[in-house]
């Protein structure tokens, strides 16, 4: 080390010389080395509620279709062209004669995009569950242009997510709209089968069956009261007969035509009679307590009977001349009606007559309307069964509707969901896009830094000043000590003498180190700090830098100027 050192001291100026030089070249070089700007934006890329109710399967509720080429979108042509445009830098390209660009100058306008693109930085960060932070940071070595870049690629980008949003809303749309129209058909032909199922069998409504239960059994409670009615009436008629019966014996005087017109009944027709009203009241017990109809083979027993008992008495009726139309029972009744009374009964017995013949023509009714009803519960019980017969194809085919209702309403809904979002889309709200930051960029270099240039620099003149020291220590043939000539002879020196210094050397070595030395070292050390400074400059204050370099350029042109101007002065006295 002391050797070392020795030597640099011995050599200085070689070693300061190149140091200082190579340093000041180092300063002035880094000015013409490129320098790397930066500019950033953020902006923020939300769903609208209405679209958050879409379906995933439309892949836009969680951004994964557009997250997941998010990179290449940004970057795609499809973005960068119409930037490459703006920008510019399409001018010179090769065009056709209507002013499109050939194919090769398609070429070059999407080299030059990947190019810009390439200097793109994008970054994207999940803040909410339908929210995203996009970032984009270009780097180039154009301060000029990066911001316009980027406010281009975001506009770009939004533009194409928005475009494909709505295609994407809109295939969805049709191939929902396309299935909600074979589930429509589907249905109609479902309502067909029906149809012809309810046409095949009139009257039933098998999706109902309770509906016919509960109607048979208000036939068949309306059938018990008409019975009761009926019952009732009966009674109140033979009462009425019973006083009329009583009115007539007591009568003395009697024609033969009244006695021909107001006959009294047998003891066989009374019984024939009252065979008949048994047999209906037995008909009516069967039909309300034990539920049977008129096919029933009890029933048909009893009518039978009753129709026996009904030409008995018709026949005894006939065998007694007495002649009655309709209803046997009834026309018993209407003969009983007449008859020759004492005239102490006539107003009594004109009063129970009109009585009776008004009960005579309830009964009818009454008997009217029991057989309608009857008929009424026999259709009903026919239907019965034809429901058990065709339900089962029924509930099939109602289960198949039920199933294509769901699913057509489904994808009714889903294309509802997507006209809403492509109204929202079309006032550019289905995605938003909110800027965070807009495009900034540093009219500072982020490269080279100065600290990087300033130790490169002393790096290059330290090692420029060495490298001159060991050439100049290698081919230095010189001996400066005594201790180098006894080694280079091999023998020992047992005396020397020192220089010897004369008057004109001690001035001469005086001006060197107090005038000159200072002078050259003050001389390299200011062009080093001035260079140095100037690379400063040039990385932290590009502005005062160039309004710097421009002024020996002005100097330089005023003083061509002047000397045009004298120059043209020169010659025109010349020419005078």
């Amino acid at each position: 080390m002391g050797e070392v050192l020795r030597i640099l001291v011995l050599r200085r100026w070689v070693f300061f010389i190149p140091f200082c030089l190579a340093t000041t070249a180092a300063f002035i070089a880094s000015q013409y080395v490129p320098r790397a700007y930066e500019a950033e934006t953020v902006f923020e890329q939300a769903n609208d509620p209405v679209s958050v109710d879409l379906p995933p399967e439309l892949k836009i509720t969680t951004f994964d279709y557009f997250l997941a080429t998010l990179r290449e979108d940004v970057r795609s042509n499809e973005v960068m062209g119409p930037v490459v445009d703006e920008l510019g830098l399409t001018k010179n390209l090769p065009r056709k004669p209507d002013g499109t660009l050939t194919a090769e100058g398609l070429a070059a306008r999407e080299k030059i995009g990947r190019s810009l693109a390439s200097r793109v930085w994008v970054h994207c960060r999940r803040k909410t569950g339908f929210r995203y932070v996009i970032r984009l940071r270009y780097t180039g070595a154009d301060p000029e242009v990066m911001n316009r870049l980027l406010n281009l690629m975001k506009e770009g980008y939004i533009r194409l997510v928005r475009r494909r949003v709505t295609e994407k809303l809109i295939d969805a749309q049709q191939w929902y709209a396309a299935r909600a129209q074979e589930k429509r058909a589907v249905l109609d032909e479902i309502d067909k089968k029906l149809i012809t199922l309810k046409i095949a069998h009139p009257g039933v409504d098998p999706t109902n069956a309770e509906a016919i239960a509960f109607q048979l059994a208000s036939l068949r409670s309306q059938l018990a009261e008409l019975q009761r009615t009926r019952a009732r009436l009966g009674s109140e008629m033979a009462s009425r007969k019973e006083f009329l019966a009583k009115a007539r014996g007591q009568s003395s005087a009697e024609t033969k035509d009244d006695h021909h017109r107001f006959p009294v009944l047998s003891a066989e027709a009374a019984r024939l009679e009252a065979a008949i009203a048994a047999c209906e009241t037995r008909i009516t017990d069967l039909k309300t307590i034990r539920g049977m109809t008129n096919l029933h083979p009890e029933i048909i027993d009893e009518r039978k009977l009753q129709e026996r008992y009904r030409r008995e008495l018709q026949a005894e009726l006939e065998s007694s001349a007495v002649s009655q139309p309709g209803d046997p029972a009834i026309a018993a009744v209407k003969s009983f009606v007449a008859g020759p009374v004492q005239g102490v009964w006539l107003p009594a017995y004109a009063k129970v007559e009109m009585e009776l013949a008004s009960l005579v023509e309830q009964q009818e009714q009454v008997a009217e309307e029991s057989e309608r009803v009857e008929s009424r519960v026999g259709e009903f019980v026919r239907l019965q069964g034809k429901v058990a017969d065709c339900r089962q194809e029924t509930g099939r085919i109602q289960e198949e509707y039920e199933r294509a209702w769901r699913e057509y309403e489904t994808y009714q809904g889903l294309v509802d969901k997507c006209n809403q979002s492509l109204a929202v889309a079309s006032e550019d709200r289905g995605i938003i896009f909110t800027n965070v930051t807009p495009p900034e960029g540093s009219a500072v270099p982020i490269s080279p830094l100065a600290k990087t240039v300033l130790l490169l620099s002393l790096l290059a003149g330290l090692a420029t000043g060495t490298v001159f020291v060991v050439i100049a220590e290698l081919f230095d043939r010189r001996f400066r000590t005594s201790s180098q000539v006894a080694q280079a002879l091999g023998v020992p020196i047992l005396e020397n003498i020192d220089e010897i210094v004369t008057a004109a050397d001690r001035r001469g070595r005086f001006l060197r180190r107090a005038v000159f030395s200072p002078a050259i070292a003050c001389l390299l050390l200011g062009i080093m700090g001035i260079s140095g400074g100037l690379s400063y400059l040039s990385l932290h204050n590009p502005t005062t830098f160039e309004r710097i370099m421009s002024l020996p350029k002005s100097a330089w042109a005023s003083i061509a100027e002047s000397t045009d101007e004298s120059r043209a002065r020169s010659a025109d006295h010349e020419g005078i």
